[in-house]
């Protein structure tokens, strides 16, 4: 909360409040209308310096960065935050979401993939580091699950049908429930950053993958 912008308010309100109060006889004093136009101008050069403050903020955001922002936007939306939030692993699963997220390990390289903000860049590069990892152990541990081949599955189909999994699947599905942690750390810690850098990347943004 800006706490200036609030008192410049309150002190706008009090001064209008003292400048409306009746007298004893009913006359405009002098020192409530001084009140008043010295709190509205504090609280208009204040509004004037805080919209400069986001005009200078945009206008030092790269183009390139802007357009990246809106890109992991569309890319990492809340329905690749929901699967790595709370899939658990242990039974089968849409293989959509994993295909997106393997195109962004195949595809995001190469300088059209780097922010030119440097704390930006180093958010980003960590996160494609983590995805790749989860990308790599998630094609070795899994496969696609029987009678779809839209779903696929890191118990077998006859871990599944007997409802009893091998001491090796459990570990990989833990192991497999790190990496989406951190991936989707990575994920909400890189958006933060954009919101705070970049607030006006989230304007045009559609949330819809393409």
């Amino acid at each position: 909360m800006n706490w200036l912008r609030v008192g410049s308010v309150l002190s706008v309100l009090g001064s209008l409040t003292w400048l409306l109060w009746p007298s004893a006889n009913w006359r405009v004093e002098p020192e409530p209308a001084l009140a008043l136009l010295t709190a509205l101008a504090i609280w208009i050069s204040q509004e004037v310096a805080d919209w400069r403050g986001l005009a200078d903020r945009d206008a030092k955001a790269h183009p390139n960065d802007v357009e990246l922002a809106k890109r992991f936007q569309v890319t990492f939306d809340s329905d690749v935050r929901r699967f790595l939030r709370d899939q658990s692993f242990g039974s089968v699963f849409r293989s959509d979401i994993m295909d997106r997220l393997y195109l962004v390990d195949a595809n995001w390289s190469g300088v059209e993939y780097r922010f030119e903000d440097a704390d930006l860049d180093n958010q980003l590069s960590e996160l494609l580091r983590l995805n790749s990892d989860f990308c790599a152990k998630m094609a070795t541990y899994s496969g696609p699950a029987r009678g779809s081949a839209n779903l696929i599955s890191v118990p077998t189909d006859e871990e599944r049908s007997r409802d009893k999994f091998s001491d090796h699947t459990l570990a990989h599905i833990k192991e497999l429930q790190m990496l989406a942690d951190q991936v989707l750390e990575a994920m909400e810690k890189l958006q933060k950053t954009i919101k705070k850098k970049i607030p006006q990347s989230f304007v045009d943004a559609t949330w819809r993958y393409e």
